[in-house]
């Protein structure tokens, strides 16, 4: 089960000896295409992995949405 409180307050998910986050840890989406993605991606976290959802990006003329984001340190990232 999720716990929360790593730093960011981000779920950490406890997988044997691995710890990879995910935020939200039970995300709401709009489409069942990103639920599938979000899930296949959950399936491959490794240790030290981030998965977010539906992060928001603001300025002053515009609101943006990432359906996905996955962080992977000494790899690097995706976007979706």
């Amino acid at each position: 089960m999720p716990e929360t409180g790593f730093g960011l307050g981000a779920p950490v998910l406890h997988c044997g000896a691995m710890h990879c986050h995910c935020d939200p840890a039970e995300p709401l989406f709009t489409t069942e295409s990103e639920r599938v993605v979000w899930e296949t991606l959950k399936r491959g976290l490794e240790q030290g992995d981030w998965l977010l959802a539906n992060l928001r990006l603001t300025d002053e003329a515009k609101d943006h949405e990432v359906d996905l984001v996955l962080l992977r340190p000494g790899a690097g990232g995706g976007v979706v």
